[in-house]
């Protein structure tokens, strides 16, 4: 009897340590995460109930006026109705979402965020919660969008100059072409 006893302490005292170690593991990751990225858990219907440190900084909003509200407090304008929809029906069935979004600080700035967002599903495969983790391309987009304006430049100079060209043919070559050659019909008429 008291072997046996003994033998469950001993399995209760392992289980402890494995515990504790899983809680460590935990910690460790959800350190990691926080310090490498933006990020927000909601509730099933999108009701902000954690932010981290980054998040808080990039939407210049406080964790009291963002816990308890839904991302809608962050939303830009520049994405079309249609795109959350997609969204909501994608982590809705259980999938995670991929994709960019321009949000909106609480000063009026715009920022960019990579953004992945997990479903946490019950054991119904029904979301119950949802992850998002961002990363800042603020940056990233801006460059884009340069390197789009020069080659619409570049394209618009490309043409302008074709059409000086066209321009030069027809009207300076073309018309000494049919110079001359009026010029050699009447000597081989006479």
């Amino acid at each position: 009897m008291e072997i046996d006893r003994q033998q469950t302490l001993n399995e209760l005292t392992s289980l402890e340590l494995e515990l504790k170690k899983s809680i460590q593991e935990l910690m460790d990751i959800k350190f990691a995460l926080d310090e490498s990225s933006i990020v927000a858990i909601t509730d099933s219907r999108g009701t902000i109930t954690y932010v981290n440190e980054q998040f808080i900084q990039i939407s210049k909003f406080t964790k009291d006026e963002l816990i308890g509200q839904d991302h809608r407090i962050l939303n830009s304008g520049y994405h079309s109705e249609e795109f959350f929809k997609e969204m909501w029906r994608t982590i809705g069935t259980g999938e995670v979402w991929k994709g960019e979004i321009r949000n909106r600080a609480k000063d009026g700035s715009y920022y960019w965020v990579d953004t992945t967002i997990v479903p946490f599903l019950n054991d119904k495969g029904k979301p119950y919660q949802y992850l998002a983790i961002r990363h800042e391309i603020t940056e990233r987009k801006r460059v884009e969008q340069e390197l789009q304006k020069m080659m619409t430049s570049i394209i618009d100079v490309q043409e302008e100059e074709r059409k000086r060209l066209s321009r030069n043919l027809h009207d300076g070559i073309g018309q000494n072409l049919y110079s001359h050659l009026i010029t050699i019909n009447r000597l081989l008429s006479e």
